[in-house]
């Protein structure tokens, strides 16, 4: 129970997370509650909340490491636009909330290590927006660098703390695996660690399921996690059934998220504008470093820790769509449009539900849900 639960809570305030992160981005509440409706009905979100393996608390502490990183974002823009008004210069020492996003990392890295990744782009993404800004107002670079040592001092110095603090229960122990190798603990977890590393970054075994980074946004081979055939009482008031959990992201919005991502990737290098920036940078996070491990057996359901941004970037992109419909004077068409969209996306995801949800249907309806090959 405690497994599962803690997975399905996180899962689910990541909903409401996601609302408030994409206000912050496109400063629209209904496009922002678009963004929740759209994380409520993925299908490989809603399976990773209810399965309880890592990959959907990772995505949560990320996500809400995000979160931090906006909130940082807003106020350093408003205190350099104040620097800029009264024609000083300044380096603002204080910053809570790249510190809370710093500690969530942390607790992210102690999940999985891949939440390194993120810590080393939010961190390199801060830097960059904090120079940006200041060529944009005037303002000396040469404080932005100070101010850039300052806080790669304390992200690392309270993630790592988050981190190490995290193996207390092993560290204080002596019956855990290692740990009574060595009396020194530092020296023990340093013998774990590596010991760790070399086994994940060599693991090449063959699996009928492993999917690499390149297939994962193509939606090419999802895991299947359960499968069987019943007849009698596990059917319901079918005489026969099959029951199936696949973590299958939800076709059209996935795909349609990731055609979105390209176009959000694009604007940022034409635009250097800091909300594409943010998302196109959290997404690279998430998968880019993937890339190093092709040969390694990996699976699709470990790209539910950058699904977020993906949908970020859908919604940022419907939201540009319909601004420029305002401008043509022709929103109405476009808010159409959107409408349909999400309508098409919710009878989907009812079309799904059972695939994510283990619900008892008969074994030509399961047929029916596999659109390719690749997905039985």
């Amino acid at each position: 129970f405690g497994w599962r639960f803690s997975v399905a809570l996180l899962g689910t305030l990541a909903i409401p997370l996601i609302i408030a992160a994409a206000k912050l981005l496109i400063g629209n509440r209904v496009f922002a509650a678009l963004t929740g409706l759209f994380l409520a009905i993925e299908g490989q979100s809603i399976v990773m909340s209810r399965t309880s393996v890592l990959d959907g608390i990772l995505a949560f502490f990320v996500l809400l490491a995000f979160y931090f990183l906006l909130r940082d974002r807003a106020l350093v823009s408003q205190a350099l636009n104040r620097a800029a008004l009264q024609k000083r210069d300044f380096v603002l020492s204080a910053r809570p909330w790249l510190w809370a996003m710093a500690l969530t990392l942390g607790i992210a890295s102690s999940v999985k290590w891949s939440g390194l990744y993120f810590l080393a782009a939010f961190g390199l993404y801060s830097f960059v927006a904090d120079w940006i800004s200041r060529q944009r107002l005037g303002i000396k670079l040469l404080p932005a660098v100070l101010q850039a040592g300052l806080n790669a001092v304390a992200m690392l110095v309270i993630a790592l703390g988050t981190y190490v603090a995290s193996w207390s229960g092993w560290i204080l122990s002596q019956g855990g695996w290692g740990r009574a190798a060595n009396e020194n603990w530092l020296i023990a977890l340093w013998d774990y660690h590596t010991n760790a590393y070399s086994f994940h970054t060599g693991l090449s075994a063959e699996h009928p399921y492993a999917a690499n980074a390149l297939q994962w946004l193509l939606n090419i081979r999802p895991t299947a996690f359960y499968f069987d055939s019943f007849t009698g009482e596990n059917c319901g008031l079918l005489e026969s059934c099959s029951i199936a959990i696949t973590p299958l992201p939800h076709p059209l919005i996935w795909l349609s998220a990731v055609l979105a991502m390209i176009w959000v990737g694009m604007r940022f290098f034409k635009k250097a504008d800091f909300a594409s920036g943010a998302i196109f940078i959290a997404f690279l996070a998430g998968w880019a470093p993937w890339l190093m491990y092709i040969s390694r057996t990996t699976f699709q359901f470990y790209a539910v820790v950058f699904t977020p941004f993906l949908l970020l970037a859908l919604s940022f992109a419907l939201h540009s769509f319909w601004r420029k419909g305002v401008v043509l004077r022709r929103a109405a068409e476009r808010e159409w449009a959107i409408a349909l969209f999400v309508v098409v996306a919710l009878v989907l995801a009812a079309f799904f539900a059972s695939l994510w949800m283990g619900l008892p249907v008969p074994y030509w309806y399961w047929r029916t849900q596999m659109w390719l090959p690749s997905w039985i």
